[in-house]
């Protein structure tokens, strides 16, 4: 079955960006179109490996991968032969995309009603200095 039937018969979401990532990849790269073509590969079959890949690296039952490293890893998939898939020991995960920058901004603090009250009390202290009168508090 060609990639691109697979990717029309695929309900899976996950699946389905996974497959979209490599054809526009596809568009790209004429050696990705080429490996995309490899009828040995399939989509459940690059899934399956990028969740082996994950179970490898998951710590306390946990991984997380990020979009570009799922996305090296399909690409990876199909660019390799099943042999040196079974081979390997540890993948060095690398991007395929441009890192995503993340800008921190804080909100800027309300004013507590401590700071007007303060105020007041500075201007009813003010005010007393001018009448001559001493302020107890």
């Amino acid at each position: 079955m060609s990639f691109k039937d697979e990717y029309q018969k695929e309900k899976d979401p996950s699946i389905k960006r996974i497959a979209e990532f490599l054809m526009k990849r596809a568009n790209e790269d004429k050696f990705v179109a080429a490996s995309l073509e490899n009828e040995k590969k399939s989509l459940s079959g690059c899934y399956d490996y990028i969740k082996s890949v994950a179970r490898k690296k998951a710590v306390k039952g946990c991984a997380v991968l990020e979009d570009s490293e799922v996305f090296y890893l399909a690409q990876h998939y199909y660019q390799e032969s099943d042999d040196d898939l079974k081979n390997e020991k540890d993948v060095e995960i690398e991007s395929v995309e441009k890192p995503v920058s993340l800008t921190v901004t804080k909100k800027p603090a309300k004013q507590s009603h401590k700071i007007k009250s303060n105020k007041k009390a500075l201007e009813v202290d003010e005010k007393l200095k001018e009448s001559g009168q001493l302020s107890l508090f």
